[in-house]
Protein backbone atom coordinates (compact mmCIF):
# COMPACT_ATOMS: atom_id res chain seq x y z
CA UNK A 1 0.00 0.00 0.00
CA UNK A 2 1.36 3.49 -0.95
CA UNK A 3 1.75 6.26 1.34
CA UNK A 4 1.44 9.37 -0.25
CA UNK A 5 3.22 12.76 -0.20
CA UNK A 6 6.47 14.48 1.02
CA UNK A 7 7.11 13.30 4.76
CA UNK A 8 9.63 15.25 6.33
CA UNK A 9 12.85 13.33 7.52
CA UNK A 10 15.74 15.42 8.34
CA UNK A 11 15.89 19.08 8.26
CA UNK A 12 19.32 20.13 7.09
CA UNK A 13 20.95 23.59 6.58
CA UNK A 14 19.19 26.61 6.36
CA UNK A 15 15.21 25.97 6.29
CA UNK A 16 12.63 28.54 6.33
CA UNK A 17 8.60 29.44 5.14
CA UNK A 18 7.71 31.41 2.18
CA UNK A 19 3.70 32.32 2.12
CA UNK A 20 2.24 32.00 -1.36
CA UNK A 21 -1.50 32.64 -3.00
CA UNK A 22 -2.63 29.37 -3.84
CA UNK A 23 -3.68 29.62 -7.77
CA UNK A 24 -7.32 30.31 -7.99
CA UNK A 25 -9.11 26.00 -8.62
CA UNK A 26 -5.91 24.89 -7.80
CA UNK A 27 -5.95 22.23 -4.43
CA UNK A 28 -3.30 21.85 -2.26
CA UNK A 29 -3.02 18.44 0.80
CA UNK A 30 -0.30 18.23 3.22
CA UNK A 31 2.86 16.68 1.97
CA UNK A 32 2.33 17.87 -2.36
CA UNK A 33 5.27 19.22 -3.51
CA UNK A 34 4.85 22.93 -4.33
CA UNK A 35 5.66 25.08 -7.26
CA UNK A 36 5.37 28.21 -8.48
CA UNK A 37 3.41 29.40 -11.65
CA UNK A 38 2.35 33.17 -11.97
CA UNK A 39 3.95 33.51 -8.62
CA UNK A 40 0.72 31.41 -7.74
CA UNK A 41 1.36 27.88 -5.82
CA UNK A 42 0.74 24.57 -7.20
CA UNK A 43 0.91 21.56 -7.00
CA UNK A 44 4.57 20.68 -8.70
CA UNK A 45 4.21 17.64 -11.74
CA UNK A 46 7.04 15.57 -13.47
CA UNK A 47 10.11 17.48 -14.25
CA UNK A 48 8.67 21.12 -12.89
CA UNK A 49 11.01 23.07 -10.69
CA UNK A 50 10.29 22.40 -6.86
CA UNK A 51 9.83 25.11 -4.68
CA UNK A 52 8.94 23.09 -1.47
CA UNK A 53 6.43 21.67 0.24
CA UNK A 54 3.17 22.29 2.08
CA UNK A 55 3.23 20.59 5.47
CA UNK A 56 -0.30 22.07 6.75
CA UNK A 57 -2.80 20.03 8.17
CA UNK A 58 -5.71 20.44 5.63
CA UNK A 59 -6.21 20.64 2.62
CA UNK A 60 -6.61 23.93 0.80
CA UNK A 61 -8.44 25.14 -2.64
CA UNK A 62 -7.20 28.16 -4.14
CA UNK A 63 -9.72 31.03 -4.25
CA UNK A 64 -7.36 33.89 -5.64
CA UNK A 65 -6.75 34.89 -2.21
CA UNK A 66 -6.27 31.50 -0.17
CA UNK A 67 -2.58 31.49 1.09
CA UNK A 68 0.00 28.67 2.36
CA UNK A 69 3.33 28.35 3.97
CA UNK A 70 5.72 26.55 1.40
CA UNK A 71 8.75 24.64 3.72
CA UNK A 72 11.75 25.66 1.71
CA UNK A 73 15.51 24.42 2.16
CA UNK A 74 18.15 23.18 -0.52
CA UNK A 75 18.99 20.12 2.38
CA UNK A 76 15.79 19.16 3.40
CA UNK A 77 15.27 15.42 3.23
CA UNK A 78 11.81 13.92 2.27
CA UNK A 79 10.50 10.44 2.48
CA UNK A 80 8.79 9.37 -0.21
CA UNK A 81 6.33 6.56 -1.49
CA UNK A 82 7.29 4.85 -4.79
CA UNK A 83 4.79 4.14 -7.70
CA UNK A 84 5.77 0.73 -8.39
CA UNK A 85 5.08 -2.74 -6.09
CA UNK A 86 7.77 -4.68 -8.46
CA UNK A 87 10.45 -1.83 -9.04
CA UNK A 88 11.69 -0.75 -5.17
CA UNK A 89 14.58 1.25 -4.13
CA UNK A 90 16.49 -2.03 -3.10
CA UNK A 91 16.37 -3.06 -6.92
CA UNK A 92 19.20 -3.04 -9.10
CA UNK A 93 19.07 0.07 -10.82
CA UNK A 94 17.19 2.46 -8.15
CA UNK A 95 18.44 3.67 -5.11
CA UNK A 96 21.27 6.31 -3.49
CA UNK A 97 22.95 9.06 -6.21
CA UNK A 98 19.69 8.61 -9.05
CA UNK A 99 17.58 11.14 -9.80
CA UNK A 100 13.50 10.95 -9.97
CA UNK A 101 10.55 12.65 -11.36
CA UNK A 102 7.35 12.32 -8.89
CA UNK A 103 3.96 11.52 -10.47
CA UNK A 104 0.57 11.78 -8.77
CA UNK A 105 -1.67 14.65 -8.15
CA UNK A 106 -2.85 16.66 -5.16
CA UNK A 107 -2.97 13.79 -1.76
CA UNK A 108 -1.52 11.19 -4.06
CA UNK A 109 2.37 12.19 -5.17
CA UNK A 110 4.58 9.26 -5.49
CA UNK A 111 8.27 8.75 -6.97
CA UNK A 112 8.16 7.82 -10.61
CA UNK A 113 10.34 4.59 -10.28
CA UNK A 114 10.14 3.74 -14.31
CA UNK A 115 12.44 7.79 -14.47
CA UNK A 116 15.52 6.34 -12.42
CA UNK A 117 18.15 8.32 -14.30
CA UNK A 118 22.10 8.81 -13.30
CA UNK A 119 21.47 12.67 -15.16
CA UNK A 120 19.35 14.75 -13.13
CA UNK A 121 19.52 18.19 -14.89
CA UNK A 122 15.42 18.23 -15.16
CA UNK A 123 14.27 15.58 -12.76
CA UNK A 124 12.49 16.44 -9.29
CA UNK A 125 14.52 14.48 -7.18
CA UNK A 126 17.57 12.99 -6.09
CA UNK A 127 17.51 9.82 -3.70
CA UNK A 128 19.85 10.06 -0.78
CA UNK A 129 19.12 6.63 0.86
CA UNK A 130 16.88 4.03 -1.09
CA UNK A 131 15.55 2.16 1.82
CA UNK A 132 16.09 3.83 5.54
CA UNK A 133 13.41 1.31 6.69
CA UNK A 134 14.94 -2.25 5.30
CA UNK A 135 11.59 -4.13 6.04
CA UNK A 136 9.81 -2.16 3.25
CA UNK A 137 11.83 -0.97 0.61
CA UNK A 138 9.00 0.78 -1.45
CA UNK A 139 10.36 4.07 0.50
CA UNK A 140 13.15 6.43 -0.30
CA UNK A 141 14.99 9.15 1.10
CA UNK A 142 14.98 12.34 -1.29
CA UNK A 143 16.28 15.39 -1.72
CA UNK A 144 14.84 18.29 -4.03
CA UNK A 145 16.87 18.31 -7.07
CA UNK A 146 19.15 21.78 -6.30
CA UNK A 147 19.83 21.26 -10.71
CA UNK A 148 15.91 21.58 -11.45
CA UNK A 149 14.59 23.43 -7.79
CA UNK A 150 12.47 26.80 -7.30
CA UNK A 151 14.36 27.33 -4.54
Amino acid sequence: MSVYGFKVHKLNGFTESIEKVVKSGSTITKGDPISLEDDTAIVTTAALPILGTYQGVDTVVGDGAEKISILCGSDIEYIVDNDNDTNTFAGAGYGAGKAYNITGTTGAVLVDTSSASATTAALNLVCVNEAPDTSDTSRGVFKVNKANSQY
